[in-house]
């Protein structure tokens, strides 16, 4: 059994938004940075018109820092459902797939210390993604 003596917060950070799902990058290059994606139901407007925002912010740990966390780039979109970094490069870059409340999935990839949004896809009228995942790269049977 743990205790708390055992655990240690190495860092807290206000996402602004309520934090939805965490990816770390599985890119032999790239496995120091982590997306957090948010969701947030707009309460200001009237419930005909909410609103679902969203954002993805690209992350960096510096072991070499002691372990220091930075923000590298934010991206704004609509809520965040999903994310999941697809398990090869795509044009050389990794890439990240987001369900989003917009009933699309988003793909974006990291260049230069950047994410960028490179495609969407619409999945359907009234129909949103609560999950994605990326299909294992083999050959069909």
């Amino acid at each position: 059994m743990m205790t708390s003596k055992q655990l240690q917060t190495l860092h807290s950070v206000d996402t602004g938004q309520t934090a939805d799902c965490v990816e770390w990058c599985h890119a032999e290059s790239y496995s120091h940075m982590f997306v957090c994606a948010t969701y947030q139901l707009q309460q200001e407007t009237s419930a005909e018109t909410r609103k679902r925002i969203g954002k993805i912010t690209l992350y960096h740990i510096d072991s070499a820092c002691g372990k220091s966390l930075e923000a590298q780039h934010v991206l704004a979109c609509s809520g965040v459902l999903d994310s999941k970094w697809s398990p090869a490069p795509l044009d050389g870059s990794p890439a990240l797939a987001c369900a989003l409340s917009s009933a699309e999935v988003m793909l974006a990839s990291v260049r230069d210390g950047r994410l960028v949004e490179t495609q969407r896809f619409p999945i359907g009228d009234d129909v949103i993604a609560l999950s994605l995942d990326w299909a294992p790269d083999t050959p069909s049977r």
